[in-house]
C-alpha cells in the first residue's frame, strides 16, 4: 500500500506505471517475490533502502510467518517488533495486528 501526499502527487501524473514521485509511506506485507540472487531478508533490506533513497519517509513491513513488523526511516535505526505492539503509520494513526486478530477471534494472533 502506498500513501501519498496530495500536494506532491497531482492527479495528472497518475497512470499504470510507477509513480514519478515518492509516496510518504509504503506498507508491504510478507516477501512474496522470488529473488534469485538473494534471500528473502536481503530482498526486504535492499528494497527498503531503495525506497528510502527514492524519498519515501517510512517503510513498514509486515511479516506474517514471523509475526513481526519492521519500521524503517532514513533518519533513525530500523525497528522490528512483535506485531502485537502498536505501530504508528502517521501521526495519530496506529495499528496493532495481533490485538486486531485477537479481537476478531483469530487463533493466528
Amino acid at each position: 500500500m502506498l500513501i501519498f501526499d496530495n500536494a506532491t502527487l497531482p492527479i495528472e501524473t497518475l497512470d499504470e506505471h510507477y509513480a514519478r514521485v515518492p509516496p510518504k509511506i509504503v506498507i508491504e506485507v510478507d516477501v512474496l517475490a522470488d529473488p534469485t540472487d538473494m534471500n528473502a531478508d536481503s530482498y526486504m533490506f535492499v528494497k527498503t533502502q531503495k525506497l528510502l533513497d527514492f524519498g519515501v519517509e517510512k517503510v513498514i513491513w509486515i511479516t506474517t510467518p514471523a509475526k513481526k513488523v519492521t519500521v524503517a526511516t532514513a533518519q533513525e535505526d530500523w525497528q522490528t517488533r512483535d506485531w502485537n505492539k502498536e505501530v504508528e503509520i502517521m501521526e495519530n494513526i496506529v495499528f496493532n495486528i495481533g490485538e486486531y486478530l485477537a479481537k476478531k477471534g483469530s487463533t493466528y494472533a
